[in-house]
């Protein structure tokens, strides 16, 4: 049986976990590292994390949750979250604003809600399965475009591109000349957000978990798009391989990123 999900009781939880990082923003935050060297965690990821669990935990106490950094806890429904407290922490530790709040609820293997908040920009995208994405309430599509030479892209660097950059650079040298731009922004759910309200026609990147994808995927697909690895198999939450893009230049996307086929 399906749980009723308030989405405006979501959106509270990001507009107090928004608030508590804004209010740290800018200023001096401990920092460790992670396995990778530039893999910042900072005290604001973990404390955003556990406010979001709380809330979480509090409202539905039978839903499992899957989060970075506090890893799996089990639950006693076919509900599951997928949480990124603070997806962009390399940009938040550094003082640059772009970085993002999202969670995505799954039933079973069905995504059914994704959430995602820029709290500098006080924006909001959401989803639900079926009935479309929208920004701050607005319904919004991926891009109408069907060239790559006109379009702009993002991509994103995993954490060890520092000792493995063959491969990304592989797949910058085959796409940029083939693209109208190529974006970064630091922030892969930020750039699936931006696929699609239509500013980016696509996105790809690899070595990404299933908390900096989940909520992106379901906004790219209800807004129209393609998310899948670069073999075109459709994927909803695993991420070390995502290829997101409008149906116009998806394809090609896939042939520039996986040659062989």
């Amino acid at each position: 049986m399906k749980t009723k999900i308030n989405m405006e009781k979501i959106k509270g939880w990001c507009r107090e976990v928004g608030e508590y990082q804004l209010d740290n923003f800018q200023k001096r935050v401990d920092v460790s590292s992670k396995e990778q060297k530039i893999n910042l965690v900072s005290e604001v990821d973990k404390k955003s994390e556990e406010m979001l669990l709380e809330a979480i935990n509090s409202a539905y106490p039978d839903h499992a949750v899957l989060a970075e950094e506090g890893g799996a806890e089990e639950g006693n429904s076919d509900y599951r979250w997928v949480v990124d407290p603070l997806d962009g922490t390399v940009n938040y530790v550094h003082g640059l604003p772009i970085f993002a709040i999202s969670l995505a609820l799954f039933l079973g293997e069905e995504a059914e809600l994704a959430v995602v908040y820029l709290p500098c920009e006080e924006t909001f995208y959401t989803a639900r399965r079926g009935q479309g994405s929208y920004c701050q309430g607005e319904r919004i599509e991926v891009s109408s475009s069907e060239n790559l030479a006109t379009s702009i892209l993002a991509t994103g660097f995993p954490y060890d591109h520092q000792d493995e950059s063959d491969e990304v650079l592989g797949y910058f040298s085959r796409i940029l000349p083939e693209v109208g731009g190529i974006r970064r922004s630091g922030s892969a759910v930020y750039d699936l957000c931006q696929v699609a309200r239509g500013t980016f026609a696509g996105f790809w990147e690899i070595k990404l978990e299933s908390w900096d994808i989940a909520a992106g995927a379901l906004i790219v697909k209800e807004a129209g798009g393609l998310v899948t690895d670069f073999s075109g198999r459709e994927i909803s939450s695993s991420g070390r391989e995502v290829a997101a893009a409008a149906p116009g230049v998806h394809g090609r996307l896939l042939e520039l990123l996986n040659p062989s086929g």
